[in-house]
């Protein structure tokens, strides 16, 4: 792939010709325009009529700002025309039905870290695309390995997308001259949270496939992930940080579909 290709000769070429890779491509593509809108309107702050008033809590028990509503409006209209059975989003307490027997199903986090818009920082969207199964009501209770894309939009300085098909992780700036996303780099590489780096095990030839560039968990620690049950804060000391995955007991409910989201982005 050569760098300054755009998003959507990108997905052109590697969406493949199969339903659920073009609904992929499709899907990938609505939610770039989306972003696009987006990083548009937190550009503008307060001059499009953002306040970072208060509208409540979303399903996590987070505050919800003007911005999160506005934000996950503007996504569920990009994709409304799609052939997608569930839309699960951080802004909502249960997944949206949409069309029951298309191929794939998106969970969002249509503005993470919204609070930080007031100082100024950087946001992001966040999301994930999964192959439906037979039972569409389980479409999110799937592990991370069941994703066919996932990524995330950074609202900063310059805007980005993270981007992976399943085929290695690239990334992309916008052109905002151009209203398009344009590739920068590709395989990118991330070293392991040194407080987790014992639980991991260096990739070999036979257990990954050509230029995946990601590091493979042991079991254990794969289980742990895929049913979100990672501890990742601090117990008594950073020494103890992370000293075993730590499982939700059995029959455990409580956590969101949001959060399952975003745990399966992670997971993968």
């Amino acid at each position: 792939m050569s760098p300054a290709m755009s998003l959507h000769q990108y997905v052109g070429d590697g969406g493949g010709t199969e339903l659920p890779r073009r609904a992929v491509a499709d899907t990938v593509v609505a939610l770039a325009q989306a972003s696009i809108e987006i990083s548009d309107l937190i550009c503008s702050g307060a001059l499009a009529g953002i306040t970072g008033q208060a509208q409540g809590r979303n399903a996590d028990g987070d505050i919800q700002q003007d911005l999160d509503v506005r934000a996950d409006r503007i996504i569920r209209m990009a994709l409304r025309s799609l052939p997608i059975a569930a839309l699960a989003s951080e802004e909502a307490a249960l997944p949206e039905f949409m069309s029951p027997a298309a191929p794939i199903s998106v969970a969002i986090d249509p503005l993470d870290g919204s609070s930080n818009i007031n100082t100024n920082m950087s946001v992001g969207t966040i999301f994930s695309i999964v192959r439906t199964p037979d039972d569409v009501r389980t479409a999110f209770m799937q592990p991370g390995t069941a994703q066919l894309a996932a990524g995330f939009f950074i609202y900063g300085p310059q805007t980005s997308l993270v981007l992976t098909l399943g085929r290695g992780v690239d990334i992309f700036t916008l052109d905002r001259a151009a209203h398009e996303y344009r590739l920068i780099r590709c395989a990118a590489r991330t070293s392991t949270c040194a407080g987790l780096g014992r639980w991991w095990r260096k990739p070999t030839g036979s257990s990954h496939a050509a230029g995946s560039s990601y590091i493979r968990p042991t079991r254990a620690t794969a289980t742990a992930r895929a049913v979100c049950g990672w501890s990742t804060k601090p117990t008594r000391s950073p020494s103890s940080w992370n000293r075993r995955p730590v499982l939700p007991p059995p029959g455990a409910r409580g956590f969101s579909i949001s959060r399952q989201a975003r745990c399966t982005s992670v997971c993968r």
